[in-house]
């Protein structure tokens, strides 16, 4: 009998009150929709933190080290983040077990059904919130470039921004068996130009491995309380 693959949701904070804050979120408005929480840490998470969320949904707790130069994070923009941004380019490693993994930005409210993201995301292989002029959370659409300082060649820095808050990926996509290895290379190669360091590189993944991605509204997914909505 074939197992069935499962949904995973992906966390990770330097600040575990706000990684159960998500999970509670999540039992109370999804329940049932994730299998299993992949918790990413820096810090080691006290037992009893722990044994709640573990009481919330199933949860596997890593330990992250990023194989990256430490000195990468004394560059001014790498400053401004944890270490654990780049936690999202594991996502692709946990495909072959999972049927869908979801990550979401730890500084949310979540208010509704979220089953959609994960519907949309099977259409194509991937579902990520996209700064074009319908699916915008700000008040202009934004483009890819500006997660760097100058510009890089071969990529089409123009295209419409993907944001790395809110990812879908699903086991459809085809991917390099390298794709984690590969963004953790270009952070490297790219350390000097990063503005947005994660988010830079994914977009760049994106184009790289010809990554059909489903737009998620930011009309339903990304209210900002500035925008009205």
């Amino acid at each position: 009998m074939v197992k069935k693959k499962k949904n995973a949701i992906m966390l990770a904070d330097t600040r575990p009150a706000l990684v159960g804050t998500v999970l509670l979120q999540i039992h109370d408005t999804n329940p049932g929709l994730f299998d299993e929480a992949i918790i990413y840490f820096t810090e080691e998470i006290p037992a009893k933190d722990r044994e709640v969320m573990e009481s919330v949904m199933p949860c596997r707790f890593v330990r992250y080290s990023p194989p990256l130069p430490e000195e990468l994070f004394n560059k001014p923009r790498f400053k401004l983040f944890s270490v654990l941004m780049f936690a999202r380019y594991e996502m692709f490693s946990y495909l072959e077990e999972f049927q869908t993994v979801t990550w979401l930005d730890t500084d949310i409210l979540i208010q509704g059904d979220l089953s959609d993201m994960l519907e949309l995301a099977q259409k194509t292989g991937a579902a990520f919130i996209r700064e074009d002029p319908v699916n915008k959370t700000a008040e202009e659409p934004d483009v890819m470039r500006t997660c760097f300082t100058s510009d890089i060649s071969g990529y089409r820095t123009g295209e419409y921004l993907y944001c790395s808050g809110t990812i879908v990926l699903t086991d459809k996509l085809v991917l390099h068996n390298n794709c984690t290895k590969w963004c953790y290379e270009k952070t490297i190669e790219w350390a000097d130009i990063l503005s947005l360091p994660d988010q830079g590189v994914i977009n760049a993944a994106i184009q790289e491995f010809s990554i059909a991605v489903a737009p998620i509204s930011g009309k339903k997914y990304c209210c900002y309380p500035y925008m009205g909505r």
